[in-house]
């Protein structure tokens, strides 16, 4: 059983992907898990900054419900070749 110092918090949120790299989460030292989702069909590339791009980033594949948990606390940033809707989930404490 895993046991967090202070009380676990959630956060969601969607965000609109396309040609152009996005923020998807910002740095967060004290986040404990991340899972994105896909909601279309359109590749979405993930990466730790704003320079990603599909032949940088780490494939979300374009299947809706598609998933990815990343245990991060640096900022993902997304980028797709066509618009695209994503999720996330984090779990974070104070």
């Amino acid at each position: 059983m895993r046991r967090f110092f202070g009380e676990p918090k959630l956060e969601t949120g969607q965000i609109a992907v396309d040609t152009t790299a996005v923020k998807v989460v910002p740095k967060r030292s004290n986040r404990r898990s991340l899972l994105i989702v896909q909601h279309g069909t359109n590749a979405v590339y993930l990466g730790k900054d704003e320079d990603v791009l599909s032949t940088t980033g780490v494939l979300l594949n374009g299947s809706a419900g598609t998933s990815m948990t990343i245990p991060v606390t640096g900022e993902v940033w997304a980028i797709s070749g066509a618009a695209q809707t994503i999720s996330f989930i984090e779990i974070y404490t104070d």
